[in-house]
């Protein structure tokens, strides 16, 4: 079942709404009835996961196909009347202009916002000009379709204990045209700014 164009529309501005009107809880689920069972509960949308699909797949996170993306897209976004936002890991690109053939080919599958990492399996953390560039690409391509783009720092999740880094990237993110950032795996403990734990 595919989400019609008029319904495609309504979620998205109900996603748009959603982050304007402040903070919501967005559970991750990993397969259709997952999907179903969060949006049953109540909650106002619905997130993918890309680790959570992989493992239902019996593979390790970031070893998932981008047509296996778009088609897993799909499927949760025509199954919940709720709006859904992907985990599109780093776009599946090195490129902004490959960067935003990914958000093109998501937003045809009907979600209605998609996030954008700056860690590559091949790279590891991207310097900050690529992963800004990244970003601008992913939010222009994104805001053609009034789909939400969120940005995330990875740095915390790889050893990067440098908060300042970390506000940093969020900032130029912001500035690129994401519509939300997120720096995964913050918490109190965390160095303060100028430190470099690993």
């Amino acid at each position: 079942m595919a989400v019609e164009p008029n319904d495609m529309a309504s979620l998205r501005s109900r996603f748009v709404d959603l982050h304007r009107s402040g903070t919501f809880l967005m559970p991750n689920a990993w397969d259709v009835g997952s999907a179903r069972i969060l949006a049953s509960l109540g909650f106002p949308a619905v997130a993918t996961t890309s680790s959570g699909f992989a493992a239902s797949l019996s593979r390790m996170d970031q070893h998932l196909s981008l047509d296996e993306l778009v088609v897993h897209a799909g499927d949760l976004a025509a199954s919940v009347a709720v709006p859904l936002g992907v985990d599109a890991e780093h776009c599946y690109s090195d490129t902004p202009q490959g960067v935003a053939e990914t958000v093109e080919r998501l937003a045809v599958a009907g979600p209605a916002g998609v996030s954008i990492e700056d860690y590559d399996p091949r790279q590891g953390l991207l310097p900050l000009d690529t992963a800004a560039a990244k970003v601008a690409a992913a939010a222009a391509a994104a805001h053609l379709h009034t789909m939400v783009l969120t940005a995330r720092a990875e740095n915390r999740l790889y050893g990067v204990g440098d908060l300042g880094d970390t506000i940093t990237r969020l900032r130029a993110y912001r500035d690129a045209g994401a519509d939300v950032v997120y720096a995964p795996g913050l918490a109190t403990s965390m160095p303060y700014p100028g430190s470099s734990t690993r």
